[in-house]
């Protein structure tokens, strides 16, 4: 079993809502990426920064990346800024995660000044 599917197994065990989430949704390697990413409908990783992360840490990239597809963040950007959209995506979902108890990674967008914000707002 590799690292990924063990962290979808552990999230069945931890995290029911965000497991059946995940599960549901196609889970594809793709090396050319730096680190993790969603078209709205797919998850992609880069094999190697999974590796480089802790099982905790591959629950949170993964409940991270379908809570992007769960909020519509595709949809909802508008002619915002890609750049700095995606940023106030990260926050408002990385906030979600930290309360559901989920380890994030070191240097993620993470502040409690956008506690319970929509990206919008932030």
């Amino acid at each position: 079993m590799n690292k990924m599917q063990k962290a979808k197994a552990k999230m069945l065990l931890t995290q029911i809502f965000f497991a059946t989430l995940v599960m549901s949704t196609p889970i594809i390697a793709e090396a050319s990426l730096p680190t993790a990413g969603t078209d709205m409908l797919t998850i992609f990783y880069n094999p190697a920064f999974i590796e480089g992360l802790t099982l905790p840490q591959v629950m949170f990239v993964l409940a991270h990346e379908v809570m992007h597809i769960v909020f519509k963040h595709g949809l909802r950007r508008g002619s915002r800024n890609h750049k700095l959209w995606n940023i106030s995506c990260d926050y408002a979902i990385n906030y979600i995660l930290h309360e559901a108890g989920f380890e994030l990674i070191p240097g993620c967008m993470f502040d409690t000044r956008f506690a319970s914000m929509p990206a919008e707002q932030i």
